[in-house]
């Protein structure tokens, strides 16, 4: 360490968070830690410029005089942390610094700070908000005020921040998150904010936009005027920052509510000045809303309608959500068919054709069918030409409907009133329903891994990430297939710098970037969309599946058929309608299990077959006492048979009241079995005694073999998902052992499935519960994972047992 030079050592110090320790280690260090150079030098490598004096006032014992001088020659002095200081240091105003800070410094030193100070800046105002702080917060208050009301000018914060070098001086600073929103106000001021030493973040560059076309009290001619001004005057002054599409989209939702922003933001797409094309974006904005429940509100109809106005579009996605909008702006579903010809005239629309008709049945959020089967009657455009429906027509047209909102799995509320009013509708749900059943054959194969991993069932889709194909006629032909991401916008044509677009408007979005700090992501993301997050769910009120359930019956073949495609799907809410909870707010005595679809083994088989893990909710339906089933065909099948028997037992008994009753004789009482059982017999078998002591020899006694306790539901759900578990183990440790065998070091070791992972968690909850069931019972723990094999050592249960040595004295000592 002696060996090595003064620069070096001073490059230690630096790296130190304390280096006390270090400087009294030698009189050489010491004599280099209280070089005036070296002490000035730490801070400005420790905190860099524009914070090196504010961490060195707060250390009153290392600032000296002569340190002052070097500080304040090469670190960043501003005016407004020499008035801080002096507030603090004489208590004459409260600010965000709550320690010590300057007042640690010695009298002298700190006189010493004055001085160079007014040197510097010449008389410095000290009254109580005349601090440079204050008048930049001013300001920036102000902006929100017309401009005759405001009390800064711009030329005053343009005046401190150039001559008298106003920056936030630490990061603590409230001042800091507001100073790019002096830019949004004046972008002027951005040369002279850099030439100080602030650099601007990109993360902030929607964050000013959106300030700039935020709603004020200005004349519309003014603000438009002065919004333009600014977006060109920041852009030129910075070629980081532009208007991005985000932003825009967040100015068009409120085309309605700030007319200004909206118009000077059409007028910089005429001059050219945004990176995309303003026409595009209003078109990926509209069609974003075919797949939100937004779509449903009126305010939404409205903004939907006036950018169609402004920028008109044949995409047909587009004019899907125009058709959608004439049909949905009906106060009620009324059979009158001239309102939404009006409608589509007033927006420049064509008369529907059969798909586009189709098409807008079968949207998630379209439940007023009235008003459509009138259109479909006396307006709809055929494939032929011909103008109206026949009956036979409009019965085929219904029955299309049907089964695209069966396809569909949310439109319940559409089916409920259709099939009410006509009969054939829910013979075709039934139709369509059966046609679509899976069994564990229709599965790909174990060893099709692309296969497994893109099977879809067809219904109870996830409609956030696809959407099911629009379909016609009895046998389903495919007739349009939508390709789109989850808002339904077309994302090849933004580019990943150009923002992405929400359905959030200005003010929301304005209102999040106040709540949320911006390196909180999470909770930015929940605040995106506002405070109405159903309005972005993807789904009607009434799912599909509910819907079969209540129409049909919880153990009807439709349903069914409904709850294996959610199940292999993993569609929550289609499982929470099929599988609903019990009251938890009763007495556990009086709770009543809801009606519920049965879970079978087969769900669990397939699921394995896929290597998907089962639904939490399956498992809490075993755990409540499901029933256990094979498969649907057996509760199905047991059903109709209590039905037939049923039916006809109430004939046999109708027929019986009828007829004479004949009077029967009386006859001894059997004797009791356990009595029997009681008596042990040592005759030789096949010999006279065993007809003597039965003393009947005509007739031989029949021995009843001895049943055992019956098998419970639970028993039966923890022996079948054993099996299933050593199946998985087997499996898995067979993909091993060839893994080892053929050891690649570019591939990677088989892991277990979610399957495999999710069954091994829940087996144990499971047979805990069957051995608390049995312990009443038995008087004892019972081991019910005996039947393992040998290499599932690690599921099996092992229950502690206390040593039986006996302690003595001598082994003790």
């Amino acid at each position: 360490m002696d060996s090595l030079s003064d620069e070096v050592v001073q490059l230690i110090f630096y790296g130190l968070e304390e280096p006390a320790g270090f400087s009294v280690t030698s009189r050489r260090y010491h004599a280099l830690s209280t070089d005036p150079y070296v002490r000035a030098n730490y801070f400005i490598a420790r905190h860099g410029p524009q914070e090196a004096l504010f961490h060195a006032l707060g250390r009153g014992r290392l600032l000296t005089e002569r340190v002052l001088d070097v500080l304040f020659g090469l670190a960043h002095v501003s005016r407004y942390i020499v008035q801080v200081a002096i507030h603090h240091y004489f208590y004459t105003q409260t600010h965000f610094v709550k320690t010590e800070w300057v007042r640690g410094l010695q009298l002298p030193v700190f006189v010493h700070f004055m001085k160079l100070a007014t040197d510097k800046y010449g008389d410095i105002p000290r009254g109580k908000g005349e601090d440079d702080g204050s008048l930049f917060s001013s300001f920036i208050f102000d902006s929100k005020l017309p401009s005759a009301a405001r009390h800064v000018s711009w030329e005053t914060i343009r005046e401190i921040v150039e001559i008298y070098n106003f920056i936030p001086f630490c990061s603590k600073d409230p001042l800091m998150a507001n100073f790019p929103l002096a830019l949004s106000i004046e972008p002027r001021l951005l040369p002279y904010a850099e030439a100080n030493g602030f650099r601007m973040n990109p993360k902030y560059r929607d964050f000013v936009f959106r300030r700039m076309f935020e709603k004020h009290g200005d004349p519309g001619f003014e603000v438009v005027e002065r919004i333009c001004s600014n977006v060109q005057e920041l852009c030129r002054l910075d070629d980081r920052m532009f208007l991005s599409r985000t932003v825009a989209a967040e100015v068009c939702m409120e085309c309605q509510t700030n007319d200004n922003a909206y118009q000077a933001l059409r007028r910089l797409g005429k001059l050219g000045h945004l990176r995309f094309e303003l026409s595009t974006l209003v078109a990926d904005l509209i069609t974003s809303f075919s797949r939100t429940r937004s779509v449903t509100y009126a305010t939404t109809l409205a903004v939907i309608k006036r950018l169609f106005v402004d920028f008109p579009s044949e995409d047909r996605k587009v004019l899907h959500v125009m058709h959608l909008a004439a049909f949905l702006q009906l106060e009620a579903d009324t059979s009158e068919h001239d309102g939404i010809a009006e409608r589509l005239r007033e927006l420049g629309l064509q008369a529907l054709t059969t798909i586009d008709l189709l098409r807008v049945m079968v949207n998630p959020f379209m439940d007023k069918f009235r008003c459509a089967v009138s259109y479909a009657e006396k307006e709809v455009i055929m494939d032929n030409g011909k103008k109206g429906m026949n009956a036979s027509e409009l019965e085929e047209f219904l029955n299309d409907v049907a089964r695209n909102c069966v396809l569909m799995g949310c439109n319940g509320a559409l089916l409920r009133k259709l099939s009410e009013v006509y009969e054939h509708v829910g013979k075709t749900v039934v139709l369509t329903t059966h046609s679509l059943k899976i069994t564990l054959d229709d599965l790909p194969a174990a060893d099709d891994e692309e296969g497994r991993r893109k099977y879809r069932a067809r219904l109870c889709p996830d409609l956030w990430t696809e959407r099911p194909p629009l379909i016609r006629g009895k046998d389903m032909q495919i007739v349009e297939v939508e390709e789109t991401n989850a808002m339904g916008v077309d994302e090849s044509r933004d580019a990943a710098t150009l923002g992405r677009i929400t359905q959030s408007n200005l003010t929301s979005a304005i209102r999040c970037d106040e709540l949320s700090p911006a390196n909180r992501s999470r909770r930015r993301s929940l605040l995106t969309y506002g405070d109405d997050m159903g309005s972005m769910l993807s789904y009607g009120r009434q799912s599909v599946p509910e819907w079969v359930k209540t129409t049909f019956g919880y153990r009807s073949g439709a349903a069914a058929i409904c709850l294996t495609h959610a199940i292999l799907n993993g569609h929550s809410h289609a499982i929470s309608a099929m599988l609903p909870g019990m009251d938890m707010l009763t007495a556990p005595a009086k709770r009543v299990l809801p009606d519920r679809v049965p879970i079978t083994f087969e769900h669990f088989q397939m699921l394995a077959r896929l290597g998907r893990a089962p639904h939490c909710y399956m498992f809490n339906e075993i755990e409540k006492g499901a029933e256990f089933y094979h498969s649907a065909d057996d509760y199905l099948a047991t059903d109709s048979k209590s039905t037939a028997k049923s039916s006809s037992s109430s004939r046999t008994s109708s027929r019986r009241q009828s007829a004479p009753v004949p009077r029967q004789k009386p006859t001894l009482k059997r004797p009791r079995r356990s009595a029997a059982k009681a008596v042990v017999s040592y005759a030789v078998p096949d010999s006279d005694e065993d007809d003597k002591m039965e003393g009947n020899d005509d007739k031989p006694v029949k021995v009843e073999a001895v049943k055992g306790p019956e098998e419970s539901s639970l028993e039966k759900w923890v022996k079948n998902l054993s099996d299933l578990l050593r199946a998985e183990e087997r499996n898995h440790k067979a993909l091993k052992r060839a893994w080892d065998a053929g050891h690649d070091p570019g591939i990677p070791a088989p892991m277990k499935n979610a399957f495999h992972k999710a069954l091994i968690t829940h087996m144990r909850v499971l047979r805990k519960q069957v051995r608390e069931q049995s312990a009443p019972a038995s008087g004892e723990t019972e081991n019910v994972d005996t039947d393992l094999d040998d290499d599932d050592e690690e599921y099996q249960y092992r229950p502690a047992t206390r040593s039986k040595r006996r302690k003595t004295m001598n082994s003790a000592s």
